[in-house]
């Protein structure tokens, strides 16, 4: 058992570790003209380069894939309510989403249609956050919020939009950065719309 394992088990902590989860967009008519082919099997995606490439296929896998039909209840599911889970124990718990301009992650993660079954994991894990909290009689939470992007290794504060190239502390907090306290399900969203 290796050490960390050991150390765990032995302080009754669940054994935990980064997992990587993909959600596939529908393809794109331009992605037809193309001749991309990606296709899905359980936790793996196949990547088909067209016949007049040089490219050759390749295939990546994931601890669970989610289909362009996959629903935004199915994702918050599967890769918010566990960290949502986490967090209320006391451990951190991170979500980052990564992919190319268009690619969906912004959909994915902060959609606030007025669909609720097209709500984002963002507003789904704060709803969800205060509702955990209001329920808990016996601790006193206080909720804080920050916001940021990093593009092209730049870290920018999303709400304060003047604060761009943030720097890391030693200890590899972002320096500078915006932190709000909110009071309810509601003031996450207000922040990030001001900013």
């Amino acid at each position: 058992m290796p050490a960390n394992a050991f150390a765990n088990a032995a302080f009754g902590l669940p054994m935990q570790r980064v997992k990587v989860h993909c959600r596939v967009r529908p393809p794109t008519d331009k992605d037809s003209r193309k001749g991309l082919c990606l296709t899905q099997d359980g936790n793996r995606v196949h990547i088909e380069a067209p016949q007049h490439s040089s490219n050759a296929a390749r295939q990546w896998d994931f601890d669970a894939v989610f289909s362009g039909g996959a629903e935004q209840q199915e994702v918050y599911e599967e890769v918010g309510a566990p960290i949502l889970e986490a967090v209320m124990e006391g451990y951190n718990g991170t979500i980052l989403a990564y992919g190319q301009t268009g690619s969906g992650k912004t959909h994915t993660l902060l959609n606030t249609s007025g669909n609720p079954e097209m709500v984002g994991l963002v507003p789904r894990l704060v709803a969800n956050l205060f509702v955990a909290i209001g329920t808990d009689v016996r601790n006193v939470y206080t909720v804080r919020a920050s916001f940021v992007q990093i593009y092209n290794e730049q870290i920018d504060d999303l709400l304060k939009p003047r604060n761009t190239n943030l720097k890391l502390s030693a200890g590899g907090e972002v320096q500078g950065l915006t932190i709000m306290t909110c009071a309810s399900a509601e003031a996450p969203p207000q922040l990030l719309e001001q900013g």
